[in-house]
C-alpha cells in the first residue's frame, strides 16, 4: 500500500507540475505552425508598406511630365502676351494680280487694317471674303514671315457685253465673263468696249455677281477662245442676237463690224467660222451683189445666201 500511495503522490505531483508550467506561460503551449504563418504575414506587410511608401515618391518619369507640362504653360502665356502686344500686328501686305480695285478696296475687303493681329489672322477666311466681290474670280492669302501677309487676285476677264438697266434705270452696258457672271459695268472696264455685245436676252433685276442661263455656256467658252487665241477676229464681230427655241439658244445672228449684212449661225462661234464669213463678205462686196443680200446663212459647211425681196414701185 505503501508503494502504491507513493505512485499516486508522484503521479499528483507530476501533473501539478505540469499545470503549473501551463500557469507560468502566459500564452499557453506554443503553437509554431501558426507563429510562423503569422511572421510571414507580417513580413509581407512590412514589404507591401514599403512598396507602397515607395510609389508616394516622385519618379523620373513623373518629374519630366510636369516639367514639360510647366513649359507648355510658360509658352501659351507668353503666345497670349505676344498675341495682345503691337509686335504681332500685320506690318507689310504685298498684293499682285492687276486688278481694277484700289488698293484701299481690297484690304477692307480682306478685313486687314492697322490694328489686325498677325498671329489671329484667318488667311483662309480673307480670301473667301476677297471671291465674295462680283469682280474677283480667285483669290489666294499666304502668311509670310512673321508681320507679312501677301494677297493674289485674279480678275474675271469679260468677253462680252450685255444691255440691262442699271442703278440709274437708263439700259447700260455690262461686263460678261466666260462663266456668264455678270460682275460690272462698261465704265469699270473701259477696254471692254470692242467687245461683241450679246442681245436677244431679257435681264430682269440686275446685281452684280449674277450668272445667264447654261444655255450661254456654249457661246461664251467660244468668245473666251477666241479672245485668247484671235483677239483680231474677234474685232469682226458687233453684236450676237441669240434666236431662242424651248428656252435655249437654237441659233444665232451675227452682225459684222465692218459690213452691213448680218449672219446666220449656230450659237457658238470658231476662227475657222469668222475667217469663211470675212472671205465670202470680200467676195459678195467685190462682186457687187452684197447690196441686194439680205442674209447670209452658215449654219452648215456650204454657206446660202438669201436675197432682199425687189420692190416695184
Amino acid at each position: 500500500m505503501y508503494e502504491q500511495a507513493a505512485a499516486e503522490r508522484d503521479y499528483a505531483w507530476a501533473g501539478a507540475a505540469t499545470r503549473a508550467e501551463r500557469r507560468e506561460s502566459p500564452y499557453g503551449e506554443p503553437e509554431p505552425k501558426r507563429t510562423r504563418r503569422a511572421a510571414a504575414s507580417r513580413v509581407g506587410e512590412s514589404r507591401a508598406g514599403g512598396r507602397r511608401a515607395d510609389d508616394r515618391r516622385p519618379t523620373g518619369r513623373g518629374i519630366g511630365a510636369l516639367a514639360a507640362l510647366a513649359a507648355l504653360i510658360v509658352a501659351l502665356a507668353g503666345i497670349g502676351l505676344l498675341a495682345a502686344s503691337p509686335l504681332a500686328a500685320v506690318r507689310s501686305v504685298d498684293i499682285s494680280g492687276g486688278s481694277s480695285l484700289s488698293r484701299e478696296e481690297l484690304l477692307s475687303l480682306a478685313g486687314i487694317g492697322e490694328a489686325t493681329n498677325w498671329l489671329a489672322f484667318d488667311a483662309a477666311q480673307a480670301a473667301e471674303r476677297l471671291v465674295s466681290h462680283p469682280r474677283i474670280a480667285q483669290a489666294s492669302v499666304r502668311k509670310g514671315f512673321f508681320g507679312a501677309l501677301s494677297i493674289e487676285i485674279a480678275e474675271r476677264e469679260p468677253v462680252a457685253l450685255v444691255y440691262a438697266r442699271g442703278a440709274s434705270g437708263r439700259q447700260e452696258a455690262h461686263c460678261v465673263d466666260a462663266e456668264g457672271v455678270v460682275f460690272a459695268p462698261l465704265s469699270a472696264r473701259p477696254a471692254a468696249r470692242e467687245l461683241p455685245v450679246i442681245s436677244g436676252i431679257e435681264i430682269r433685276g440686275l446685281r452684280y455677281g449674277m450668272r445667264l442661263g447654261d444655255g450661254m455656256k456654249p457661246l461664251l467658252a467660244s468668245l473666251a477662245a477666241l479672245a485668247s487665241s484671235s483677239p483680231e477676229l474677234l474685232k469682226a464681230v458687233s453684236e450676237i442676237r441669240l434666236v431662242a427655241k424651248d428656252g435655249s439658244p437654237a441659233e444665232a445672228i451675227l452682225y459684222p463690224a465692218n459690213y452691213r449684212v448680218p449672219v446666220r449661225i449656230k450659237p457658238t462661234l470658231s476662227a475657222e467660222l469668222l475667217k469663211t464669213m470675212l472671205l465670202v463678205m470680200d467676195v459678195m462686196y467685190a462682186g457687187g451683189i452684197a447690196p441686194s443680200v439680205a442674209e447670209l446663212d452658215l449654219r452648215s459647211d456650204v454657206y446660202v445666201y438669201k436675197l432682199k425681196e425687189a420692190v416695184s414701185g
